[in-house]
């Protein structure tokens, strides 16, 4: 009877030790599989919102850009004369720029009877003012040329006229901070005078003087203000005398301008461009006999001498700009070249580049050249090759140069000349120019 018990408690304990190898065998499959659907989860796509929408990003990676030389290449202080040293020309480096696919555009007609020779400033409220040349569209037939302010200052673009008399080129224009609007340019009014309108910031009228009337004095006037002192700055070619001048005055004054001769020792059609840093400084290149460029600095009655940065070839589409730090950058073209160049003491002496455009066969003319507040530089040029025309812009952002084409056509009809940059309070890019099939006045701005 003890044996059939013990018997009967053995049964049962296998019984038993069997339930429970059975619940371990099966405890391990739900673990091992449990773990297979958690895998399996984690690669199910991420469920935006509703079932069976996805949501993913997708990078796609900019090509790198082979490096050029930099901009401070051959910068050294001994790679060039100094500011007021005249030993030559500037040493010269290549960049061959990348084209850049990241800067997108809006391009527009402002004006479709004229457009020639543009200037762009941005008032205080990131409103874009250009004064151009342009035709009465009222009186067409005539061909009576008049002197343009075009602005969206009111919300919508407005064709202003300025002048109406005999108005011919060399336009430049500025805005001082209490948004006063300055324009130099060349009147033909019996006289090839130099010119000025001026519009305070709280009027709608226009004050016209003139400056210069000695000769043929209109050339390729550029313009600059300088509100911290309150004065107007003009540099101007006086090309019978062969001279290269400045004049000045206070802002809101049409009758006290003082002119003086910077440098007698030029021939030819004067190119010049100015810039004025906050201390009332002037920084001025320009083209003398034709083929050369020339830098000099300073304000009435006290010039530097003057630096020669490069020679060769014709010399066109100067342009001239100042850094934080009141390093100087000029951008122009030289004849010859399928290239623009680009001048700068921000290494300490002068240093000359070619710019060589992306596209082959291409003239990089009329330049205008600006410097944002991390001393990025942009310029903007017209490129003119055999088989069209464009306006495009070349950028050196940290170092790197690179390209970008605006607005570009197939016929050769001359869009984008007499291109003028400038940037608004977020960096924003504005650029003016000319399509000269159609006399249109164009504007590009970056988005």
């Amino acid at each position: 009877m003890i044996d059939n018990y013990l018997e009967q408690k053995s049964q049962k304990l296998k019984v038993v030790i069997a339930a429970v190898v059975i619940l371990g065998i099966g405890a391990a499959l739900f673990i091992y599989f449990g773990d297979i659907n958690k895998a399996d989860e984690a690669t199910e796509p991420v469920i935006n919102g509703s079932e069976g929408v996805t949501s993913a990003t997708v990078t796609e990676e900019k090509p790198q850009a082979e490096s050029p030389p930099t901009s401070t290449t051959g910068l050294s202080s001994d790679s060039g004369p100094s500011a007021g040293e005249d030993t030559g020309t500037a040493p010269e480096t290549e960049s061959a720029p990348t084209e850049d696919r990241q800067l997108t555009w809006v391009t527009s007609v402002l004006h479709g009877a004229g457009g020639r020779f543009g200037s762009i400033a941005i008032d205080n409220n990131d409103k874009v003012h250009i004064a151009h040349f342009g035709y009465d569209q009222s009186a067409y037939s005539n061909q009576e040329s008049v002197l343009y302010h075009t602005t969206n200052a009111g919300g919508t673009w407005l064709n202003e006229i300025v002048e109406r008399v005999g108005v011919a080129d060399g336009i430049s224009m500025a805005i001082d901070s209490n948004g006063g609007i300055h324009i130099s340019y060349q009147a033909t009014d019996g006289l090839y005078g130099l010119k000025y309108a001026y519009r305070a910031g709280n009027s709608s009228a226009w004050v016209i003087s003139s400056i210069d009337t000695t000769g043929t004095v209109w050339q390729y006037s550029s313009l600059a203000v300088d509100s911290k002192n309150n004065r107007v700055h003009i540099v101007y070619g006086d090309e019978d005398n062969g001279s290269l001048k400045y004049a000045t005055n206070t802002i809101g004054e049409s009758d006290n301008w003082v002119t003086e001769t910077i440098e007698n020792d030029i021939s030819g059609q004067v190119h010049s461009s100015i810039a004025v840093d906050a201390d009332g400084r002037c920084y001025i290149a320009y083209r003398a006999q034709t083929s050369t460029l020339r830098f000099v600095s300073g304000s009435l009655n006290s010039w530097s001498t003057p630096t020669t940065l490069d020679s060769g070839g014709v010399i066109s589409g100067i342009s001239i700009a100042l850094d934080g730090s009141n390093n100087v950058h000029i951008s122009y073209h030289l004849g010859g070249l399928t290239a623009i160049k680009y001048a700068t003491d921000s290494g300490g002496a002068w240093a000359v580049q070619q710019l060589a455009d992306s596209d082959s066969d291409t003239q990089g003319k009329h330049t205008s050249i600006t410097v944002d507040g991390s001393d990025n530089i942009y310029i903007s040029y017209y490129k003119e090759s055999s088989t069209n025309a464009a306006l495009k812009i070349i950028q050196n952002i940290d170092g790197i140069w690179s390209d970008h084409t605006i607005d570009e056509d197939g016929d050769k009809d001359g869009t984008g000349k007499y291109s003028s940059i400038s940037l608004d309070s977020e960096n924003r890019i504005h650029i003016s120019y000319y399509r000269e099939n159609g006399s249109e006045l164009r504007y590009a701005v970056q988005q």
